[in-house]
């Protein structure tokens, strides 16, 4: 059984100045819904790496998501809106 509870390191800078390249990230796989505004965790799609971005919009399934930092992030305007299931985890805290 996988750990609820897992340590991410930001390795992007997308997210600033909410996250920085370096920063450590706590992130739950135990969440019941997912809202706007919510940072979260999903694999990239179509590669096999991580990446971090807050929710801009909900529509059914669907997530529209987005970098805070818009000049520096591959986000939904890239890659189009992400399935709710393609979520590993919300980003509960910075450590």
């Amino acid at each position: 059984m996988d750990f609820p509870i897992k340590v991410y390191r930001i390795a992007e800078h997308s997210m600033e100045p909410t996250l920085s390249n370096g920063d450590y990230v706590l992130v739950s796989s135990w969440f019941s819904g997912i809202g706007i505004g919510d940072v979260v965790v999903l694999k990239y799609p179509g590669r096999k790496f991580y990446i971090v971005k807050r929710v801009r919009r909900v529509r059914e399934n669907m997530l529209d998501l987005r970098g805070d930092n818009p000049s520096k992030s591959q986000d939904s305007r890239h890659f189009g809106m992400i399935h709710r299931n393609s979520v590993v985890g919300k980003v509960l805290l910075k450590l």
